[in-house]
């Protein structure tokens, strides 16, 4: 009887203990939502795919700033696609992950594009890059 009750506190101590520092996904989370006021939302309406992923900001700092820790935060595999809207410049980024690279294209917001996969993504491309994840250096720009 006393081994069971040893054992139960020790797995209770160190479930306590796990739980005393946060992750560092979750500083980074908290860190971009202080930031930049940084939403995440999760999936997308009518996705079906399950891999598309919503968030929204309100910023006026350059996503290139933010992304490598946004993918650090958010990214649960490298076959999602996250639309990022940023509602402080009316755009809405679609990002990608190709090899060791983030492949973004940035659009035009469209008034609630974010309700819907099917609309998502559909206002004029205004520039597409592609970045270093891990860096965040950019490598190509068009």
């Amino acid at each position: 009887m006393k081994k069971k009750i040893f054992v139960t506190v020790m797995i209770c101590l160190l479930l306590a203990l796990a739980g005393c520092g946060k992750s560092e996904e979750k500083q980074l989370q908290d860190s971009l939502k202080d930031e930049i006021s940084l939403s995440y939302l999760g999936d997308v309406h009518n996705d079906k795919t399950g891999k598309w992923k919503l968030a929204e900001c309100v910023t006026t700092e350059e996503m290139s700033t933010y992304l490598p820790e946004y993918y650090a935060a958010y990214f649960g595999s490298d076959d999602e696609v996250h639309a990022l809207v940023n509602f402080s410049n009316n755009t809405t980024s679609c990002i990608k992950v190709s090899d060791s690279n983030l492949m973004i294209e940035v659009h035009e917001y469209v008034k609630g594009e974010e309700l819907d996969a099917g609309k998502l993504f559909s206002g004029m491309l205004i520039k597409t890059y592609v970045m270093d994840k891990e860096t965040g250096e950019i490598t190509d720009e068009w």
